[in-house]
């Protein structure tokens, strides 16, 4: 381990795997987070699924998010300077690669994950690979965050890697995640609370610990003296352009549909809770462990380089 890093904000999976398969920051990509509200077809969307996340069903007949917000990836970028060069994803099926990609690989498990990458890398051509692997992040969103279950899946990813590192020669090999996590004390359905409730024009979206609150014409004053009345100590509750000036989703140009996706209201979580809505389908699940706040241990990646 070389150092620790910060993740992107929010530290989630759509925002961090979008930044490491483009190189650009969320406010540049514009891919903040699960669910986001795109106003061309007036529906909250499951980013990476093109689903409606309150019907359940293909959110358009086209996928919204790569139409509204495409952007060049790291395979491109890297073709562009040297043709010669083959771009491999490997992902856990049913996650499609990248465009630009040379080579999409579907993997049913860790083992053959690291197969896969062994293999490719015993043949002769100057190549770059993206792996990505789920766990520990499924194991810790049901069981939390130090259960015993974890813990094994940790040291089996640990174990496997280590005895592919060994097979492997004239390779860098660069360890990191998307994100850390946190147990979740308290899920909270924030349209359940009738003061703030009446305040929302429609359900939250990015993340449940980083959530936009879009909120109806001369209630914002009314929704703010609520929602701190209630959260303050386990959120912080920040007006659109307040949060966008500070910086939070990165450098470069901002992409335009950032400006619609985040509402007069953001909370971005700084105690072990997360909102929820009911009108989104993902309620009906239970998590034990979550992010996309802005604790330590969410944010905090480690950056992991080994030479061979």
């Amino acid at each position: 381990m070389k150092k620790e890093l910060t993740s992107v904000y929010p530290c989630t999976t759509v925002a961090a795997m979008t930044s490491y398969r483009s190189g650009i920051s969320p406010n540049e990509h514009g891919w903040l987070g699960w669910t986001l509200y795109f106003k061309e077809i007036n529906r909250i969307v499951d980013t990476f699924l093109n689903r409606d996340s309150i019907k359940g069903k293909p959110a358009a007949k086209f996928n919204v998010a790569k139409t509204l917000m495409p952007y060049k990836t790291i395979y491109q970028k890297i073709q562009e300077v040297n043709p010669d060069i083959e771009c491999y994803e490997i992902n856990p099926q049913n996650i499609k690669a990248s465009a630009g990609c040379n080579y999409d690989i579907e993997v049913e498990s860790l083992s053959e994950l690291c197969d896969s990458i062994k293999y490719i890398c015993s043949t002769g051509k100057q190549k770059f690979i993206f792996a990505y692997w789920v766990e520990p992040d499924m194991t810790m969103h049901s069981h939390g965050c130090n259960n015993t279950t974890v813990k094994m899946v940790m040291k089996n990813i640990n174990e496997k890697v280590e005895d592919m590192v060994m097979d492997l020669k004239d390779t860098i090999l660069i360890i990191l995640a998307d994100h850390g996590q946190v147990d979740i004390h308290e899920q909270v359905f924030i349209d359940r609370i009738p003061s703030i409730n009446e305040c929302l024009s429609m359900p939250i979206s990015i993340e449940g610990r980083a959530a936009s609150f879009f909120i109806k014409d001369g209630m914002g004053n009314v929704f703010e003296k609520c929602f701190n009345s209630y959260f303050s100590d386990v959120f912080v509750l920040l007006k659109k352009n307040d949060f966008l000036n500070m910086g939070l989703l990165g450098k470069g140009e901002r992409n335009i549909k950032v400006n619609d996706f985040i509402g007069d209201y953001i909370a971005c979580a700084k105690g072990n809770v997360m909102f929820r809505h009911s009108l989104l389908r993902d309620s009906k699940l239970s998590f034990s462990g979550h992010h996309a706040g802005l604790l330590p241990d969410e944010m905090l990646i480690p950056l992991i380089i080994v030479e061979q």
